[in-house]
């Protein structure tokens, strides 16, 4: 009965604020982790494969020497050894980044399908990730001219098949691991990293035992080891790449999910008050005729939980769909790869949580003073 007293159409602003809060917070959400992801993936290439960077050299790294992966080759219980070099070329005006590889190693790792083509046997033949090839157009015999940013060279290269991955690898180019260097200018026999695929036996924990400068059988110089960075996980690979000189920093990417949290606790908790303010007369009507405060408080709370919860659902269905739509249309890029959006539920039970902590704490706070 007390229910029917406190009108649904006079909570008209609350919902308009909760679901405002519950979009705007959950757009922010998916977009943040969606380029974590993304960053994540970038070298991961969706694998649980360890990696093995510098820890001195800048992005794109180049300080790792190729001497390893013939001395992981020869520990038991590590299946397969890639080193890879990546770095910076131009393609039709447009910059991706080119991967060399050992192709037939690469291919062993399982990450790549190919969906039409062959292997390359050249120095000067590539293979192209499906998303590229459908944004520039290209197919398999064509020939393509290619700029290596870091040294300017300039080579005409020729497309001998297209491969996808369903990762960020889809914006790359696959080369040999010598057409890499060439553009890239790498001296010597180093490589950006060392990707390494352990047996199911195997922890991946120890391979920083096989670095140590102490351990026997290793003929890579001590002070070459000591640079060495061994990555194991997702987000230890995220804080890798972020502290590497990347524009766009980690920092900032939290820095403006608090503020939105932030706007949208004190938005609606003055909403929230404003909302009960006008309601004043009724609240004081609820009290006089004996409803104690502990009741009063459980029927606003109810009414303002079920905005709430709802709110957050529709707000992240809605956020999704919107970022869906302005990806689809302006393929938004970090670090030359396209970001992908991904669902997260961590972001779902934020853009409810927000809206249902805030309404719960505004009443207790209102209905204390009557």
């Amino acid at each position: 009965m007390f229910l029917k007293l406190i009108p649904w159409g006079s909570l008209k602003l609350i919902t308009i604020i909760l679901l405002t809060i519950s979009t705007a917070t959950s757009i922010t959400g998916l977009y943040v982790v969606s380029i974590s992801k993304t960053l994540t993936n970038s070298l991961t290439l969706g694998s649980d494969d360890v990696l093995i960077l510098s820890s001195t050299s800048k992005t794109p790294y180049t300080g790792v020497v190729t001497d390893l992966s013939n001395y992981f080759r020869g520990i038991e219980g590590i299946e397969l050894v890639s080193p890879e070099v990546l770095t910076p070329v131009v393609i039709s005006d447009k910059v991706v980044f080119l991967r060399g590889i050992n192709v037939t190693l690469f291919k062993d790792l399982g990450i790549i399908k190919y969906l039409s083509g062959l292997l390359p046997e050249t120095r000067y033949e590539v293979l192209v990730g499906s998303r590229l090839s459908n944004y520039l157009g290209i197919n398999v015999g064509d020939s393509i001219v290619i700029t290596g940013i870091p040294t300017g060279k300039e080579v005409r290269v020729f497309v001998k098949g297209i491969y996808i991955s369903g990762t960020p690898l889809d914006d790359e180019l696959l080369s040999t691991s010598s057409l890499a260097k060439e553009l890239r200018g790498i001296q010597g026999n180093y490589v950006t990293l060392i990707r390494v695929r352990l047996g199911g036996y195997v922890n991946e924990s120890l391979i920083p035992k096989y670095l140590s400068p102490s351990t026997k059988g290793s003929s890579i110089p001590t002070t070459i080891l000591k640079d060495l960075r061994v990555v194991e996980g997702g987000s230890e690979l995220l804080d890798e790449v972020l502290g590497r000189g990347v524009k766009i920093s980690s920092n900032f990417l939290w820095s403006s999910t608090l503020l939105v949290i932030t706007s949208s606790i004190l938005t609606i908790y003055y909403g929230t008050s404003w909302v009960l303010n006008n309601l004043n007369d009724v609240l004081t009507t609820l009290r006089f005729v004996g409803l104690s405060r502990y009741r009063l408080a459980l029927l606003i709370i109810t009414k303002l939980l079920i905005l709430s919860l709802t709110s957050g659902i529709v707000g992240y269905l809605i956020s999704y769909l919107i970022l869906k739509l302005v990806f689809n249309l302006l393929k938004p890029q970090i670090l030359l790869h396209t970001i992908e959006l991904v669902s997260d539920f961590n972001v779902l039970t934020l853009s409810t949580l927000i809206p249902s902590i805030m309404t719960i704490s505004s009443v207790l706070i209102k209905v204390r003073d009557l």
